[in-house]
């Protein structure tokens, strides 16, 4: 095992939006890693009513987060966004990490990207943040630094096109209509 992953192991770990597809991915990393499922607790959307799934191979339930038991974790993973997300990050101990996989904590100066400020930020109250950058601003940031290298990049802008299973299951459903429609020259959904 890892350093990292001992440090993680000895954690106690949440996984808040444990069924979206960060989430899975995310669950499945840290099983590969041989995280043990007694320090990983699953969490689902607010609005969710408890559901069955796994974490390694054993059926674990997914409930919704309570703010009181979420804050009792020393690493809470946001892999889902919603109303509920400041609040997790907020109630979370003063000795634990908040790391948002999603934007969920949205785009302040106040959460900084994990890589390029290098470590966490420390809130009023002690609990630290970091936001992961998407894979997409990570590739593009990469297209940019040679340039920026050589030529100084004062501003950029770039319009890219994101799968839509970003948008988890909803968005690979209206994908399936919109192809279903255009295929039978109907009129296409545009939610």
């Amino acid at each position: 095992m890892s350093r990292s992953a001992e440090r993680i192991g000895a954690a106690r770990v949440a996984i808040v939006g444990a069924t979206s597809v960060v989430g899975s991915a995310l669950r499945e990393a840290l099983a590969a890693r041989r995280i043990a499922g007694s320090r990983v607790d699953l969490y689902g959307a607010i609005t969710e009513a408890p559901i069955l799934s796994e974490y390694d191979g054993e059926a674990r339930i997914v409930q919704a987060p309570d703010l009181e038991e979420i804050g009792r974790h020393d690493l809470i993973f946001l892999c889902e966004t919603g109303s509920t997300a400041l609040r997790i990050s907020e109630s979370a101990p003063a000795t634990g990490l908040v790391v948002d996989l999603v934007g969920a904590l949205g785009s302040g100066a106040d959460v900084p990207l994990f890589g390029e400020i290098g470590d966490a930020v420390a809130g009023a109250d002690g609990t630290m943040r970091v936001a992961i950058a998407h894979p997409i601003a990570a590739l593009v940031a990469g297209w940019f630094r040679p340039q920026d290298r050589a030529f100084g990049v004062s501003d950029a802008s770039a319009v890219v096109f994101r799968p839509a299973a970003d948008w988890g299951e909803a968005g690979t459903d209206e994908l399936r209509r919109q192809t279903t429609s255009l295929l039978g020259f109907a009129e296409l959904p545009i939610e």
